[in-house]
């Protein structure tokens, strides 16, 4: 797993131009970079743009990884499905602890687990996923995204993240064992 210098931020999301969302946002990241747990990935440093024209936007800087995450290990294929089972079930791990330090993840996918080259699994964007939106915001096209979102959240029904959590890690399970 390759590490960058922390001098090169990330703007989040270009929704972040509003201000509530943009301070949600850097809580959120505040908050991740503040965890200290094997297996998450490190977030550097958070803060505002400073940019000549429009609104700050928050930022972060986090490590830089070159390993593979999961959703690219199952679309290419190649591992064997027990290699796949132990990735989810290190992941399951690093989760659980997260949200026993009162940082449930929230979002996760595929594309945010990572699988290291020494059998270290890391886990990204923790706190950053964004509460759900009414349904009449969300936009049809994006719906093949959301298969690993609890159905609570995609009908903004609930937001227990440690919940979501564990539905997404079963959508995960599913994806492994089935091939879809």
């Amino acid at each position: 797993i390759a590490r960058l210098a922390p001098q090169f931020p990330i703007a989040l999301k270009p929704g972040a131009a509003d201000t509530i969302e943009a301070r949600r946002l850097l809580r959120a990241a505040e908050r991740a970079a503040a965890l200290r747990i094997p297996g998450v990935v490190q977030i550097r440093e958070t803060g505002m743009t400073a940019p000549a024209s429009g609104p700050p936007r928050p930022y972060l800087v986090m490590d830089v990884l070159t390993a593979p995450t999961l959703e690219r290990m199952l679309l290419e294929g190649g591992s064997s499905r027990g290699v796949l089972l132990q990735i989810l079930e290190e992941a399951a791990r690093v989760l659980a602890a997260a949200a026993a330090e009162g940082l449930p993840h929230g979002g996760i996918k595929a594309s945010n687990i990572f699988a290291g080259r020494t059998d270290r699994v890391l886990v990204a964007d923790f706190g950053l996923a964004r509460p759900p939106h009414p349904p009449s915001d969300v936009d049809p096209s994006a719906l093949h995204r959301l298969g690993g979102l609890a159905p609570e959240q995609i009908e903004c029904r609930a937001w227990h993240l440690e919940q979501a959590d564990v539905f997404a890690l079963g959508a995960l399970l599913y994806e492994i064992l089935c091939g879809r």
